[in-house]
């Protein structure tokens, strides 16, 4: 029985139609700035945006998931703070290196989302002091690509239960 016909049979009897869908999935960062499923998944089109440049509205996404302030964001990103708030005025594209650093954050945000279940979860363990680390907090581990490997690698080490 199609969907109409059920429903015209429904109206007709006069008993109520209630229709359940399945909560979809939350979206992941890496589809809020790139349009892609992860940054892994879709290489092409990843650096397709990067060389394009990535707007000051997406770079906002991913200061506010982390929790950055201006001056950190710009430091991660290898800008200036003036040049951050001259792009977010002006809203243009951030470079290429600038928006090759957003997609190092972007990429390690989804792993810790998909690690550890929900985005406050990566957002609160992205936020605290790691043993693992030093002591050091995982975010800012972020500014450079060794220090990204190293996150990732510990993430990798969480998923598979193995302390750290």
């Amino acid at each position: 029985m199609s969907d109409v016909s059920v429903a015209k049979k429904a109206r007709r009897t006069g008993r109520r139609l209630v229709a359940f869908r399945a909560e979809a999935k939350p979206k992941t960062l890496a589809f809020q700035v790139f349009g892609v499923r992860t940054v892994e998944s879709e290489p092409a089109k990843v650096r397709g945006a990067v060389s394009r440049g990535v707007l000051p509205s997406k770079v906002a996404v991913v200061q506010r998931l982390y929790g950055f302030s201006q001056n950190e964001m710009a430091k991660v990103l290898g800008l200036t703070p003036r040049t951050m708030t001259r792009k977010r005025q002006t809203r243009s594209r951030f470079g290429a290196e600038a928006s090759d650093n957003t997609a190092r954050l972007v990429r390690a945000f989804d792993r810790a989302t998909s690690v550890l279940g929900s985005r406050d979860r990566a957002t609160e363990w992205l936020r605290m002091p790691n043993m693992a680390l030093g002591g050091d907090v995982p975010r800012t581990w972020l500014d450079t690509d060794a220090g990204t490997a190293e996150v990732l690698r510990l993430l990798g080490r969480v998923e598979h239960g193995i302390y750290s």
